[in-house]
């Protein structure tokens, strides 16, 4: 590990921590205001946490030198840098979870309903919840561990590799919204016994989320260094990024299909296939391949990401099989 990233990892990781309960809290709340088909909540704090997380990010990480390019009166705030990013995204997760926890006030509240737990229903949402986790971990770990990995291999790999990772988690981001959605029509489908409906919207989604992707891919492929340009003014880290945004295209489709099929499943209550899809094709197959090209055959970050690829690729493949 290269020691100049590892310092700003662990100063990252420490302005970040706070954000863990808020974080745990959204990802309840964001269920729950789905299934109520009541999202303009999440959407209107997702827009209001970015913005203030931007404007907080420029304070903190510039100080009060920030504050005097953007017009305003010095106040004595030391610049804080990598830290006071990890800091600006913790005060915009719990900003987030204030206004998510506003959309409750328009929640349907249905007559009748017992407040006391009922143990049976847990046990029925730990059955159904449990696999969902130990997916997350599974995909989100292995990008994670391919983010350790480039810190091996140097700032440049770092910063190319963060560059792309966020262009690409941004077009992933929508197919997850479809995901989520085709998750809520189909388990209202499958509750209402309506085969033909449950097709209806596992087909809709694969068609609005793969079709997404794939104009996305045709843009990264012929627009790699526009895309990165975007990121970053730094002419060695464009040209890098450039590189993986050309293999990011490659699974921007698999990835689509992947989202969304495991919404599906989760629609229809099979969370367990979508876990174990995604550990074996990340873990045991897609890890491998990375490790090998990366090292093996010496294609540094490339061959990281075309294991990534590969990985995200038997994934769909197992989804789309289910």
């Amino acid at each position: 590990m290269v020691p100049e990233v590892a310092a700003g990892s662990l100063d990252y990781v420490l302005g970040r921590l706070p954000a863990v309960l808020p974080f745990l809290l959204m990802t309840v709340l964001r269920g729950y205001l789905q299934a109520a088909r009541l999202t303009r909540a999440i959407v209107v704090s997702s827009i209001v946490a970015n913005v203030f997380n931007f404007v907080a990010d420029w304070i903190l990480i510039y100080g009060d030198e920030g504050l005097r390019q953007l017009g305003l009166p010095e106040v004595g705030i030391e610049p804080l840098g990598v830290f006071g990013v990890g800091m600006a995204s913790s005060m915009a997760a719990y900003l987030q979870l204030g206004i998510m926890s506003l959309g409750l006030r328009t929640a349907p509240k249905p007559a009748g309903v017992s407040r006391s737990i009922s143990w049976p229903l847990q046990g029925e949402m730990f059955r159904l919840g449990f696999p969902v986790g130990l997916q997350f971990l599974a995909e989100v770990g292995v990008f994670a561990a391919v983010q350790v990995i480039m810190g091996g291999l140097g700032t440049l790999a770092v910063a190319a590799h963060q560059v792309a990772i966020m262009l690409a988690s941004l077009t992933f981001s929508v197919c997850v919204g479809v995901g989520a959605a085709t998750s809520v029509q189909v388990g209202r489908a499958v509750g209402a016994r309506d085969r033909a409906r449950v097709r209806a919207a596992g087909l809709a989604g694969l068609v609005l989320g793969v079709g997404f992707m794939a104009c996305t891919a045709v843009a990264m492929w012929l627009l790699p260094t526009q895309l990165a340009r975007l990121m970053t003014t730094e002419t060695r880290v464009i040209e890098l990024a450039a590189v993986l945004l050309v293999i990011a295209g490659f699974f921007q489709i698999v990835d689509g299909i992947q989202a969304v099929g495991a919404g599906i499943l989760r629609g229809a209550g099979r969370t367990r296939e979508a876990f174990i899809a995604n550990f074996v094709g990340h873990w045991f197959i897609g890890m491998p391949i990375a490790l090998f090209l990366c090292f093996g055959v010496d294609m540094g970050p490339a061959g990281l990401w075309w294991g990534l690829t590969s990985g995200l690729a038997v994934v769909a493949v197992a989804l789309s099989w289910e």
